[in-house]
């Protein structure tokens, strides 16, 4: 498995609620987790665990300008 697919089942998590999602961002407590690449580097995940995956069903989080997954679908 190639590490940004490792990377992404590992780590991205998907919460039950568009609220649940706010709530936590609001903390700013997000505990980080450490990958460590196969060249020795380590890349340390915090937001990006819940912004990447919530960022299908609200792209404005990460500032793009796209339709959202349920609208591409409709």
């Amino acid at each position: 498995m190639d590490g940004k697919k490792k990377i992404k089942e590992e780590f991205s998590e998907i919460l039950p609620s568009h609220k649940d999602f706010t709530e936590l961002m609001a903390k700013k407590e997000i505990e980080k987790k450490e990958y460590n690449l196969p060249d020795g580097n380590v890349v340390e995940l915090g937001n990006e665990i819940y912004e990447i995956p919530e960022a299908i069903f609200s792209p404005n989080i990460i500032e793009m300008e796209t339709k959202n997954l349920p609208e591409i679908l409709d």
